[in-house]
């Protein structure tokens, strides 16, 4: 039995050439008939469109012409025939068919209205044939690309094409306002990650075991609990601020900390450093793999990143540089940044609400990025698709390195809006730009794009798909002057500084050290985790500063991590008490290890190993001098 089809009277479509008949399945229908249905009709269980489509008004398919129109049968609203009976009264013959006035009116009022900003809009899906939708929304977003002949820049104002923000930002983990700094942190760097550089740290240490020294012990397999306090003692040094590590083992009372050798040995922190590792060394990785070293770290961020909290819709697109003077053929030189040489790092992060400067996604540059796109437009591309933003109604900030039209339309086509400054050299920009001091030029496409130029001190060239050339008066300033600029530059101003804000706060108290290991460096983004969980506690309702985050978070780390006794250099335990008359004498040293003696250091700065201790005191002295001189 055939699929019923309701008629009714209609016009040929006049300026919407994909949108043909409604076809159904083979299966339910043997005679398919043209669509007459009002508005805009939507196959069943087509998926909703990728992109905007547009078409400008002259446009006519080739394939269709006017003589194979037919008008459908003129029939009353109310009747009741079935198909046979459609059929047999309908003979192709359209004399009896009358367009009414209203029809002729609604006619001419959309040929007009549609001239200037005629597009196929997203609830429409229609195909001409049975060509498969991804091809048919990327072959139309192609013939509306910059740079082709129909895209055009012109002096009317633009028409913003909305976008529905989607998106359901927030934190989307088992946390609350209660939460401490440490389980905060432990939902972004979790227990299984702890687990997996506890292993590979003991492999390679066992792979390369180390050269005996007089004064260092031997390996021994750390654990999870260790290694918590050893990034608890990695954020505290940040909160120290001495010169150098070995401050904070110093017995100077002017310099001395005494968190430190109360929770590990200097010699023992020093070997946990050098042999802190997060991949196996021998095993088989792909050559194009530049990032082995680092791939179960950064795999697992990315995760974390991408599922613990969601940002807002705006968020902002900019590159960071970690100060590295080691050697790397993915080492960078930019005098404008402070840190001049060091390891570029692409990074996504949300730019209001009370989560700004949180890093939703990432990416460590090591080397050419090679790929479809550029290489601008292929780092924004990687972050959003990591961070899975796409299609859900974004606003995007972007600085003029990434900033292009065809950037802009891309980003369009997955309902993404963009702002941003760029570059008049820009492929697709327009080229007649002429703004006077204090004034603004602009141009629009027919795609929803403005350009728009302003000369305040310099001329500052934007580009944006959700503004106009709009000029608003700001407050006073401190002096009591008003000043006006355009809105896309103010709003701009707000939104781009996500980064700069994540940057800030991570270099307030950097756990980071020098190091010559390109992959310790990298992972030394313990700075980036802690301003993440921050930014976590704060979208939760929390009100810690930094400072006091990052001391709360030391303490919690430090007090469930650490064998205590195991690696201090303290005096031996259950000795036998000695006799008051033989006090402050001479014996030998625990193993007769030879061990450092305490006076010809103090007294002239001499290294000079013995291996005689003093019974009581508990300190290693030379057996006849200096025994003698510092029980004097």
């Amino acid at each position: 039995m055939s699929r019923m089809l309701s008629t009714r009277r209609c016009r040929k479509p006049k300026n919407s050439p994909g949108v043909r008949a409604l076809s159904f399945d083979e299966e339910t229908v043997d005679d398919p008939q043209p669509s007459t249905s009002r508005g805009y009709s939507r196959l069943r269980n087509a998926p909703d469109p990728l992109l905007y489509l547009f078409s400008s008004a002259d446009e006519v398919d080739d394939d269709v012409s006017d003589e194979d129109y037919t008008p459908p049968l003129k029939l009353p609203r109310t009747s009741d025939l079935s198909e046979v009976e459609i059929s047999a009264q309908f003979n192709g013959d359209d004399s009896d068919w009358e367009e009414s006035e209203s029809d002729s009116e609604e006619s001419a009022g959309e040929a007009n209205s549609d001239i200037d900003y005629d597009y196929v809009p997203l609830m429409d899906t229609s195909l001409d044939s049975d060509e498969p939708l991804g091809e048919y929304v990327r072959r139309r977003w192609e013939r509306n690309a910059p740079g082709s002949p129909r895209f055009v820049w012109s002096r009317e104002e633009n028409f913003v094409r909305r976008q529905g923000f989607e998106g359901t930002p927030g934190v989307h983990e088992h946390l609350d306002a209660s939460s401490s700094p440490l389980e905060i942190f432990l939902s972004l760097f979790p227990e299984e990650l702890f687990q997996t550089i506890v292993d590979e740290t003991n492999r390679y240490a066992r792979q390369n075991p180390r050269t005996p020294s007089s004064h260092m012990k031997g390996w021994e397999d750390t654990t999870v609990q260790e290694l918590r306090s050893y990034i608890g003692l990695r954020f505290l040094s940040g909160l120290q601020g001495k010169r150098s590590l070995r401050d904070l083992w110093s017995t100077d009372p002017l310099l001395c900390s005494s968190v430190f050798p109360k929770t590990m040995s200097r010699d023992r922190f020093d070997i946990l450093t050098s042999a802190l590792h997060f991949a196996d060394n021998e095993g088989e990785h792909p050559p194009e793999d530049r990032l082995w070293k680092l791939g179960p770290v950064i795999s697992v961020l990315d995760s974390t990143y991408r599922s613990v909290l969601i940002p807002n819709k705006n968020v902002t697109m900019d590159e960071s540089l970690w100060a590295f003077k080691g050697r790397h053929q993915a080492l960078q030189y930019n005098p404008s940044k402070r840190a001049r040489r060091g390891l570029k790092v692409y990074k996504l992060c949300s730019s209001d609400g009370p989560e700004a400067g949180y890093t939703a996604a990432f990416n460590v540059y090591m080397g050419q990025d090679r790929g479809e796109f550029p290489a601008s437009m292929k780092a924004v591309d990687d972050l959003m698709t990591k961070a899975k933003l796409y299609d859900k109604g974004y606003q995007l900030y972007t600085d003029n390195w990434y900033s292009s039209p065809t950037l802009f339309h891309y980003l369009q086509s997955r309902k993404t809006s963009a702002i941003g400054t760029v570059r008049t050299n820009r492929h697709g920009m327009p080229s007649d730009l002429q703004a006077s001091r204090g004034q603004i030029d602009f141009r629009s496409s027919n795609t929803g794009m403005l350009c728009l130029q302003w000369i305040d001190k310099r001329p500052v060239t934007m580009l944006s798909t959700a503004h106009t050339s709009k000029v608003i008066t700001l407050p006073p300033n401190r002096r009591g002057v008003e000043r006006s600029k355009p809105e896309v530059v103010a709003c701009y101003n707000n939104g781009m500084k996500g980064v700069d804000l994540s940057d800030q706060l991570a270099q307030s108290y950097p756990a980071t050290k020098k190091t010559i290991k390109w992959y310790k460096k990298v992972f030394y983004m313990l700075d980036m985790k802690t301003v993440n969980a921050l930014a976590v506690h704060r979208a939760l309702g929390g009100r810690f500063s930094q400072y006091k985050f990052r001391t709360e978070l030391v303490r919690e780390l430090l007090q469930h991590g650490g064998r205590p006794g195991s690696f201090r250099r303290n005096p031996p335990q259950n000795q036998p008490e000695e006799d008051p008359q033989q006090a402050h004498m001479p014996v030998d040293t625990p193993f007769r290890r030879w061990r450092r003696c305490a006076f010809c250091w103090r007294k002239n700065r001499r290294r000079k190993e013995t291996r005689v201790m003093c019974s009581s005191c508990g300190i290693s002295l030379c057996a006849t001098p200096c025994f003698q001189a510092h029980h004097a």
